[in-house]
């Protein structure tokens, strides 16, 4: 090749390297003379020494714009013979067959040929096998289209050359093992094959309008051997990949009904089977929400159906997590004590059996063991589908005793029209719900049969993403109220209040993900300096975890408040609890305290307390674990000679709270969630709301001990004041409490540490010396602050926002 020649291409390949992809075409154009096979030969060296010299990323973008010109030089076939294409894929299929499972050899063998690799390898491949595989003997045949399988499997994700040109030759390998196995004498490996091709198709972008109907076309002949009955884990990966090639072809009504029969197989799945589904679930909730959305432009019922679905995905978060708890129906619900022995027996009993043979079916997986063995895995199919139904109509039974079990075993979707029924005339329920790329807000009232939706862009997502780290700031206390200003402006609140009907007088706040983590009953009114959403709705604001759980907590009523079972400082660092715990008290006709001198007897004692307590509070530390939410822990005792006493929220879905009209835990930072990556709320709310108390007052950080004294009493008086605790007077209470908090002035203050001070002195005088030095300095300093803080000593929200409301 002349040698000025060499020289130009090989500056235009440097200026091609060192461009912005949107350059490309401008510079090859005002270059056009130099473009030629010569070109693309060069382009190929080039991008193979900086492969060898470990630059894949500028190697295979040069791979491509060689790919890109080999239709306007001709392509590299007027370089490369039809024998030598023949020879290097012999070459390539011996190395594979040789490698025993170990590919790096293909990897560099292609990484140093791939001028062969383009689609007149495609042709010679197909070609090879029509002259050849069809003379062979069917075993022998069998191993070169396995070698075929492995070359294709390769070639999908391999990084180098033309990834348009990969795929071509992936498919073809793909067809020719199809037809070696066929759908008649190896239906599962054939299933699996189109499956594979129709992801290939998929993800041809570059064609794709050619594409998608050929994927389409694949994942329904995949389905006619993946049936649920069968292969349920193999039918919901391919009906979820028939959805997406749907969604992307514009097919949305299509879309929604392939992805929902994939959600629906999935959700009749005891979790331990479901989990061998490769594709995570969460991903299923999240299209088939997505997909409703956009249909839900032309047909709000649609709206209703993307509502559905979050629920569906947060009850199925909680599920996944409970079902690992082995937890059973509860024992007093059971009249008849051999039965209920008999029932936990046959539980325990699939329990094990159905992940025995979940391990039995996985280890069928290996194509090998499936030619020799083609009848056993089906036959463990057909065993484990007959213990799935054991399953089921075990929680059936379970369900006429305990209503409440199977929903933390097995999904149990609600339908919006249940939803709706949650709101009354004077009730509105606002839904987030947070998607990849944006926060989808839905408004239920009775003024609509279907939900209004508000969605935001993604810079909106982003922006709320950052503030709900607002903790890890610095002086975010003093800066509360400027980050509840941005929230407010993030979810749109003045719109969503706009479309709320004027007579609404209450609100329940759904959250979802980091918005569990802020006070959004804080949140600014516009227009309306120092107001909030509490002064908006005079029945309060209240919040549930999910419309599953916001309807069992209104189906369980209860109107006896007269024994009051409480928690005290166990670990003897809370100094402001027997204030707090002696205030409470006094609005009781009954009441017990587990102070921390008898924190020892916590373990016997807290059981059957709970079990008699028409209101339980918490005055303690509380723990979460983001790890394992389930292990999170309220610490009622700790002594330096024994482990701790802890009560985690595993062990509180075990409790039948069936007294219960209140949980308050008056902790440290107990309305903190799993915000990892979860859709469900898993938190002390949930857990009480499970175990019985319809209603559960919580904190979203530490709060300020003194505030929180005032807070809480001016709480259960505000209680007391109703003769019956109905739908939203917990909320209410609360309500009031906190704007009575807020609008506090500084000489009503001091009125209220008087009537304090009586309490206070017997209560350290009750202390050791030293210790009772060291309360009465920090009590001191708490006063002087608050005399400092003039004229509302408690008017920043960090003073009275930590608490929220939830159930009814």
């Amino acid at each position: 090749m002349n040698e000025l020649r060499q020289e130009a291409y090989q500056s235009l390949i440097d200026r091609l390297l060192t461009c912005v992809s949107s350059e490309e075409p401008e510079i090859l154009r005002i270059n056009r003379n130099l473009v030629d096979a010569g070109l693309v030969q060069t382009m190929l060296k080039v991008a193979g020494d900086l492969a060898k010299g470990g630059d894949p990323t500028r190697a295979n973008r040069l791979m491509n714009i060689a790919g890109s010109l080999l239709g306007v030089c001709g392509n590299s076939s007027t370089q490369v013979t039809p024998q030598e294409y023949f020879d290097f894929l012999m070459q390539l299929l011996g190395t594979i067959h040789d490698s025993n499972g170990n590919l790096q050899k293909v990897d560099s063998l292609l990484r140093a040929n791939l001028s062969f690799v383009d689609q007149n390898l495609a042709c010679e491949l197909r070609s090879f096998a029509q002259d050849s595989l069809s003379e062979l003997e069917p075993e022998l045949a069998q191993h070169m289209a396995l070698d075929l399988f492995k070359l294709s499997q390769f070639l999908v994700d391999f990084p180098m050359g033309n990834r348009e040109q990969n795929l071509e030759i992936a498919i073809t390998g793909y067809e020719i093992f199809a037809s070696v196995f066929n759908q008649q004498n190896f239906p599962e490996i054939w299933a699996e094959i189109q499956n594979s091709l129709g992801n290939i198709y998929r993800c041809r972008k570059s064609i794709k309008a050619e594409s998608l109907p050929q994927a389409i076309r694949h994942y329904k002949a995949a389905l006619e051997i993946r049936t649920r009955e069968y292969f349920p884990t193999n039918h919901i990966e391919t009906q979820f990949n028939l959805g997406l090639a749907y969604r992307d072809a514009g097919q949305l009504a299509a879309a929604f009904k392939a992805i929902e029969i994939a959600i629906d197989t999935l959700e009749s799945l005891q979790t331990e089977i479901a989990s061998g589904f490769e594709t995570d679930p969460h991903q299923l909730y999240a299209c088939i929400v997505e997909v409703c959305l956009e249909l839900g432009k032309q047909d709000p019922e649609y709206y209703n159906r993307a509502l559905e679905f979050v629920e569906r995905s947060k009850a199925r978060h909680l599920v996944e997590l409970l079902v690992r708890k082995n937890l059973y129906p509860k024992r007093n619900f059971y009249p008849n004590q051999n039965e209920y022995q008999k029932t936990c027996y046959l539980l325990d009993q699939l329990r094990r059996q159905i992940p025995a043979k979940q391990r039995q079916l996985q280890a069928c997986g290996d194509w090998k063991y499936q030619l020799e063995n083609r009848s056993t895995k089906l036959r463990i199919q057909q065993e484990l589908n007959y213990l799935q139904q054991q399953w089921d109509n075990l929680l059936q039974e379970i369900n006429k005793v305990d209503p409440r079990f199977k929903s933390i075993q097995q999904v149990e979707p609600i339908s919006f029209s249940d939803i709706f029924a949650l709101t009354d005339d004077k009730t509105t329920i606002a839904q987030w719900y947070i998607a990849d790329d944006k926060i989808v807000t839905f408004a239920i009232s009775l003024r609509s049969p279907h939900p209004t939706v508000w969605q935001s862009s993604s810079q909106d997502l982003k922006a709320l993403r950052d503030l709900a780290s607002y903790k890890e700031k610095d002086q975010w206390q003093d800066q509360l109220g400027q980050i509840l200003r941005q929230l407010s402006y993030i979810l749109q609140i003045d719109e969503i209040l706009a479309q709320i009907p004027s007579g609404c007088d209450r609100l329940i706040l759904i959250p979802h993900r980091w918005l569990h983590l802020l006070p959004l009953h804080a949140l600014p009114l516009k227009g309306q300096p120092n107001k909030c959403l509490l002064d908006r709705f005079t029945r309060g604001v209240g919040y549930a975890p999910s419309c599953q759980l916001l309807q069992l907590s209104q189906n369980q009523q209860r109107y006896i408040f007269s024994h009051l079972f409480a928690v005290q400082d166990p670990t003897k660092d809370l100094v402001y609890t027997n204030l707090e715990v002696a205030t409470i008290c006094s609005f009781f006709p009954s009441a017990e305290v587990l102070v921390k001198q008898e924190a020892d007897e916590a373990a016997s004692t807290v059981d059957g307390n709970f079990l008699e307590a028409h209101c339980i509070h918490f005055c303690c530390q509380g723990e979460f674990n983001s790890n394992s939410p389930l292990d999170s822990a309220l610490i009622l005792a700790q002594s330096e000679r024994k482990p701790d006493i802890r009560l985690t929220l595993a062990e509180i879905f075990r409790f039948n709270l069936e007294r219960c009209r209140l949980v308050t835990l008056s902790a440290w930072e107990t309305g903190t969630i799993d915000q990892s990556l979860s859709d469900e709320y898993i938190g002390w709310p949930s857990s009480f709301l499970y175990a019985g108390s319809p209603s559960v007052v919580t904190s979203l950080w530490r709060v300020d001990d003194l505030a929180t004294t005032f807070l809480l009493g001016r709480f259960y008086e505000n209680i007391r004041k109703h003769h019956l605790i109905e739908a939203a007077d917990i909320a209410i209470a609360l309500k009031d409490a906190q704007i009575w908090l807020r609008d506090l002035t500084s000489s009503e203050c001091e009125i209220i540490l008087g009537q304090l001070k009586p309490k206070i002195e017997p209560m350290l005088a009750n202390l050791p010396k030293q210790e009772r030095k060291l309360v009465a300095a920090a009590i001191e300093n708490a006063i002087k602050k608050i005399r400092s803080r003039r004229p509302y000593p408690f008017a920043n929200p960090f003073y009275w926002a930590a608490f929220t409301a939830t159930g009814f």
